[in-house]
């Protein structure tokens, strides 16, 4: 599981130790959407600035930035 916050973090969550297993730090733009790829090992995260990131589920690094669009 994963939640966006107003700041831009992402936060990955150990659901079995009611935990977070990895916190993203955010750039400052809201997280509005989040969708974890069919096969699980990357997350797609929309922004407040039409940005799209694709992220590693495992690490958090950054696999790709799109720009998508004007400001949400």
């Amino acid at each position: 599981a994963a939640s966006g916050s107003e700041d831009g973090s992402i936060i990955f969550w150990n659901l079995q130790k009611k935990s977070a297993s990895l916190i993203v730090p955010g750039g400052g733009d809201s997280v509005c959407a989040l969708q974890f790829a069919p096969n699980g090992d990357s997350i797609f995260a929309a922004f407040a600035d039409g940005t799209l990131k694709q992220m590693a589920v495992q690490t958090g690094q950054v696999l790709r930035v799109l720009e998508v669009g004007s400001r949400m």
